[in-house]
């Protein structure tokens, strides 16, 4: 039993001395954060036109298009 305090005592040590190692290595690596709100936006790849052609009169002569 003499023995046994030591050794337990050793790997809570241990297991203390790795925790620490372990916090300082993960906060000294640098990273960026980022954070925000994006609207999709929409490139058409199509575009739909549509004309309407009416005839005019004016009197009784008809006004053509050129």
């Amino acid at each position: 039993m003499k023995n046994f305090y030591p050794f337990l005592f050793f790997i809570l040590l241990s297991n203390l001395c790795v925790n620490q190692i372990q916090a300082q290595t993960t906060n000294s690596i640098p990273y960026i954060e980022v954070t925000g709100v994006k609207e999709p936006e929409i490139v058409p790849d199509e575009i739909f036109i549509q004309f309407t052609l009416k005839e005019r009169y004016e009197g009784k002569a008809k006004i053509s298009f050129r």
